[in-house]
């Protein structure tokens, strides 16, 4: 697939990347050569893994809730794995 932009050697976190129009967005940054990690409450759909695989890229799960975030003090555990993240998503949605 050609796209514009070319992220090959760039990791992106995207939070909510596991599913709706995260999913969406992981998959494109997959494909426009990007490893992701995915922040979210579920883990990395089979769909995801299966579409980095087949690109030659990587995807990783951090559990994260953000909804939780003042109520949880091992949060940061999973964000200083990231320390080579040079993008970042955050995808909202209201409960």
């Amino acid at each position: 697939m050609s796209t514009p932009f070319d992220l090959a050697g760039k990791t992106a976190a995207v939070t909510g990347g596991g599913r709706g129009l995260g999913l969406g967005i992981s998959t494109a940054l997959l494909e426009a050569g990007a490893d992701v990690i995915v922040f979210g409450r579920s883990g990395v759909p089979v769909e995801l893994t299966a579409r980095a695989a087949s690109l030659g890229r990587q995807v990783h799960f951090v559990a994260l809730d953000l909804g939780a975030w003042a109520r949880k003090d091992n949060q940061t555990e999973g964000l200083s794995r990231c320390s080579l993240v040079r993008i970042v998503i955050v995808k909202g949605r209201r409960r």
